[in-house]
């Protein structure tokens, strides 16, 4: 349904006690102790959505609950082979 079930943001801060937020032109504004991860964060949709394609996998038989990948290993598509960064 995507209903959310629970959200974090960590380090957590006391909103009565707020900490100074981040002034300078060089400061990045992800390191203010303001910055909402949860919410404001980017994630990179390949990690976020690997569990897609491994429930993808487990629903078509392809792997289980004990298969062991090796993720380390380059990976071929045709003529090419693909690294890990």
């Amino acid at each position: 349904t995507g209903e959310i079930l629970s959200l974090v943001s960590l380090p957590d801060f006391d909103p009565n006690d707020r900490p100074q937020p981040l002034v300078g032109k060089k400061d990045d504004p992800a390191d203010s102790p303001l910055f909402n991860r949860a919410v404001q964060g980017v994630y990179e949709l390949g990690s976020a959505f690997k569990i897609f394609a491994v429930a993808q996998a487990m629903e078509l038989g392809l792997l289980g609950p004990g298969t062991m990948v090796d993720a380390n290993a380059p990976m071929r598509w045709g003529k090419f082979k693909i690294n890990e960064f």
